[in-house]
């Protein structure tokens, strides 16, 4: 009984993958929208700037908003990977929203392992947070998205290996 279960949790997990992976693509192109709307106009307020201490254009517009501050000094201010942070979300979010529809266990690993870059990547951008001094919403809306595909790909790929216990058990008894 419990594996015709799984197979209903797999499709489950994968939708709330999309969920999430959804959720972070708005998050991200409205970080982007701010970035660019800032560029355009140095008095632009956008709606996560509270005061000087919650404020998302000041982190958005710091030197670790573009190829995660570390692009710059590696590969020049010129290099193709010197992008916008936001955009790297966009890119990715929309890589898992494509795995998260399916469930062979080389992609559902896969899909794990692109969330554990993620997670390290959200550590040091908080610990970059830490060191700025200031409250970015848009960042911990970002890093509570990313906590939840964290906690959805470890559920999927669990989901996965049992229902391949399963099948492996299944076989042996034939």
């Amino acid at each position: 009984a419990k594996n015709s279960i799984l197979p209903k949790t797999l499709h489950g997990l994968s939708n709330w993958m999309l969920l999430w992976t959804g959720l972070g693509i708005i998050v991200s192109a409205y970080a982007l929208y701010v970035e660019t709307q800032f560029e355009l106009n140095p008095d632009y307020v956008a709606a996560c700037d509270i005061n000087s201490v919650i404020s998302c254009t000041k982190v958005l517009d710091s030197k670790f908003a573009k190829g995660f501050g570390l692009v710059e000094p590696l590969l020049g201010a010129d290099s193709v990977l010197n992008q916008k942070n936001a955009l790297y979300g966009l890119v990715v979010y929309f890589i898992l929203s494509i795995l998260s529809r399916f469930s062979s266990p080389p992609l559902v690993h896969l899909n794990l392992y692109i969330v554990y870059g993620i997670i390290a990547g959200s550590f040091y951008l908080f610990i970059i947070l830490l060191h700025l001094r200031t409250i970015c919403l848009v960042c911990y809306l970002t890093y509570a998205v990313n906590i939840g595909l964290f906690v959805n790909a470890r559920r999927r790929m669990n989901t996965v290996d049992q229902l391949l216990r399963g099948e492996k058990s299944y076989r042996k008894h034939d």
